[in-house]
């Protein structure tokens, strides 16, 4: 009997049944060869790393209060960038957007200068409630390197301040009015005669006006501001044009005027003021003047020049006349430094995270970080821009981000070297290791990705923050921590969509972070033999 598994009827045929065996064979009437189904691969999605280069240079700056006994962070700060007097364009946040100006919720702030810019420098126009605003020059240099700066506010309690009210109509005074601070330092006279005038140059318009006087002597006790707290950076090199000389402030007042909400700014016939100095001076004495717009940060050498009253015991009235309402520096010249200023710190080691320096006088202030154990600090190219005089001396102090004074020498010559003894403090601080990941969960594996390149600072509650830098991908160097003190830690990821909220770790026990984001990179990927997708 034939083989039926074989015999294929017309009828089997004609409906389409297909017989197949294993293995494959081919139609002796069509030969038509019959494959198998083609099965697709299966495929997982894949988290992608998205992260960004480390940046090489970038600004962290902290607002700090001038008068408190430590150093204490000022919140709420908001700071205004500007070039030349009109708002910069050159400025960006670390993940490269423009910014012309910023809101700081803990006083510190951080900022990267566009990448097709030149400039080495920025004006920054700092303000916060209950503080006098200031005005601070930030110098980047060559931008090869990540800046930490340092930028004092006083309290206005702290200042020497006067405000009163009088009556007006048609735009002038309704009297004559003289007005003076508490002290006696400052005094401004005001004839009825005189057009007060707003911005455009029109008279205002109500029936009452108001008046601030805010000054600072040059030696303040202590709790108080001094002059060198509030003067506004920037006036050395427009108060005199001569190579060979620098300014030395010898008294600062701000005059303010308002109607209302409108600003009173420049008058038909001018007005009085008149200010004190101190010091080896004799009645008749002239001192230049320079104004400052604080609302553009910029300088302007006035024409007309103080002239000294009668001392007493080396005080003296300095009085002059203006048609306009500002900032006044009054100063005299000095003649410039002539080397460059270095620093040797000698003694204790500079910690991993750095010393901040600070040289500070009556008429000098400059804050300097510093990680080396010798170095300069202003270059000969800049001793007239920085006001450095060839006679000044200054405090030199030495402290690093926890507040513990590592060194103070009371009294050395600015110009040339300065040598510091430095004695570290017997808290015990350490270096921690953070490394840092993120997950995904739109994807389809578990994988922990290094979080690199991103800006990261730490700091204890209410103080500066320091720079941690990234020492391996995803990993950051958080130094010169307090051992057993807690740290806020917070990162800019750079990172479209992907925020972290602030952290705390403990010096001495820091863990690693793992944040989990929905937003990931993700990429199909072959499940190989075992379906793991890795």
């Amino acid at each position: 009997m034939g083989n039926k598994k074989f015999n294929l009827t017309k009828l089997a045929l004609a409906m389409g049944v297909t017989l197949s065996l294993s293995g494959c064979f081919s139609d002796n009437d069509n030969n038509v060869e019959i494959k198998p189904p083609v099965v697709p691969p299966t495929t997982v999605k894949v988290p992608v790393s998205d992260t960004k280069e480390a940046l090489s240079f970038y600004v962290n700056a902290s607002v700090v209060d001038a008068t408190a006994d430590d150093l204490t962070v000022v919140p709420n700060a908001t700071v205004k960038f500007f070039e030349n007097g009109v708002a910069s364009e050159n400025i960006t946040d670390v993940s490269g957007n423009a910014i012309t100006e910023l809101t700081t919720a803990t006083g510190a702030f951080t900022f990267n200068v566009d990448s097709d810019s030149d400039i080495s420098e920025v004006t920054v126009i700092i303000s916060a409630e209950g503080y006098f605003n200031k005005t601070s020059v930030i110098d980047f240099g060559d931008k090869d390197a990540v800046v930490e700066s340092l930028i004092t506010l006083a309290k206005k309690d702290a200042l020497v301040v006067k405000e009163a009210t009088a009556a007006a109509s048609g735009g002038k005074l309704s009297e004559d009015l003289t007005t003076k601070t508490d002290d006696d330092s400052v005094t401004v006279s005001i004839s009825s005669d005189v057009e007060l005038r707003d911005a455009e140059g029109n008279a205002v318009t109500g029936e009452e006006v108001s008046i601030s006087l805010v000054t600072a002597p040059l030696d303040a006790e202590d709790g108080k501001a001094a002059a060198i707290d509030v003067l506004p950076e920037g006036f050395s090199a427009v108060a005199n044009d001569d190579a060979t000389l620098v300014v030395e402030p010898a008294g600062y007042v701000e005059v303010n005027m308002s109607a209302g909400d409108t600003a009173i700014k420049s008058f038909d016939t001018p007005i009085s003021i008149t200010t004190t100095v101190k010091g080896d001076f004799a009645e008749g004495d002239k001192f230049a003047i320079t104004s400052f717009n604080e609302e553009t940060g910029v300088w302007t050498k006035e024409t007309g020049e103080a002239t000294l009253g009668a001392g007493n015991e080396m005080t003296f009235p300095a009085s002059f006349t203006t048609d306009h309402l500002t900032g006044f520096l009054l100063s005299r010249t000095k003649e410039v430094c002539d080397a460059p200023v270095t620093y040797t710190v000698t003694g204790s080691d500079i910690p991993s995270s750095g010393l901040f320096m600070v040289l500070i006088s009556n008429s000098f202030l400059k804050i300097n970080k510093i990680t080396e154990s010798s170095g300069t600090l202003v270059t000969q190219a800049d001793l007239k821009r920085f006001g450095v005089a060839k006679d000044a001396t200054v405090e030199a102090i030495l402290f690093d981000v926890n507040d513990f004074e590592f060194g103070n020498v009371a009294s050395t010559n600015l110009c040339g070297e300065i040598e510091i003894a430095a004695t570290a403090p017997t808290t015990t601080l350490v270096d921690d290791a953070l490394p840092m990941t993120f997950s995904c969960s739109n994807a389809e594996v578990d994988d922990q990705l290094p979080l690199g390149g991103a800006v990261v600072t730490y700091a204890q509650t209410g103080k500066i923050p320091l720079v941690a830098s990234e020492s391996a991908n995803g990993t950051y160097a958080l130094n010169g921590l307090v051992s057993g003190e807690e740290y806020n830690v917070t990162v800019n990821t750079r990172i479209e969509g992907f925020t972290v909220d602030t952290f705390t770790i403990t010096a001495g026990s820091t863990e690693a972070q793992n944040f989990v984001r929905d937003n990931c990179v993700v990429e199909d990927k072959e499940v190989t033999g075992t379906g793991s997708g890795s």
